[in-house]
This record gives structure tokens, sequence and C-alpha cells, in this order.
């Protein structure tokens, strides 16, 4: 056995896996938390026909000017409001277009707040409500 062979196996004796040792469970996440609207499917039909039309889908899109950001479109205020409004303060100051899709949706149903925020979605390529 060379000496390189010999490392290795000291090192993974030492591992604690390889000793029987178990790795150590995984936290149970936290239950996931229910939007305004969420599920309601005049929100839902609402959501989807947005999400198509503002950036075809793309949770990373920006828009040329760089103005607007992931698969709502959402502007920097706009985005930072919902963080703040979901008790996410570490997406302040982050564009939405680097948030995962899941924090995108949520702070759409947020902002859209079963209709009442339809506005910031008004006019487009084509009619969502």
């Amino acid at each position: 056995m060379g000496a390189g062979a010999r490392t290795l196996t000291v090192l993974l004796a030492l591992h604690p896996w390889h000793a029987g040792a178990q790795p150590a469970p995984a936290r149970p996440a936290a239950p996931a938390r229910r939007w305004p609207g969420q599920g309601d499917p005049a929100v839902e039909k609402a959501r989807l026909c947005i999400l198509q039309r503002e950036a075809g889908g793309d949770y990373t899109a920006v828009d040329p000017r760089g103005r607007w950001f992931g698969a709502y479109q959402f502007r920097r205020s706009m985005a930072n409001a919902a963080a703040r409004r979901m008790r996410r303060p570490d997406l302040v100051g982050v564009a939405a277009n680097r948030w995962r899709p899941e924090d995108q949706d949520a702070a759409f149903y947020v902002i859209y707040d079963r209709g009442r925020g339809r506005k910031a979605w008004a006019g487009g390529r084509f009619p969502c409500f």
C-alpha cells in the first residue's frame, strides 16, 4: 500500500460516518405560509397570466433597461416593500430576479392581495383580468 492510500485509509477511518455514526437529522421544514389569495382559482388564473405576460415564466428575467426584475417584473421599490410585508429583511435590497421562485410568488400574492393590488400589473401586451 502506497503512502497516498494509507493517508486515505486513515482519513476515512477518522470520519464519523465511517465509524457507523449517522449524520444529524435535517431540521423539519417550517410550515408553508399561506399568502392572501393563494389557492383561490381566480387569483391563480391572474397570477399565471401575469407570470407569462411579464417575463414568459422566467424568474431570472430583467428588462433591457434594468428597471424591472423577476418573473413578475417587480420594480426595486415594489420588491422591497413586498419583502418587508413578507417579513423577509434578507430580501430587501436584492433584485427580485435573484430571489427564489417561491419568494417571487409570495411577493406576487402580497402585492396582488386578492385583486386589490392588480393595478401594479394593469396594461401589458394582453389583458389578465
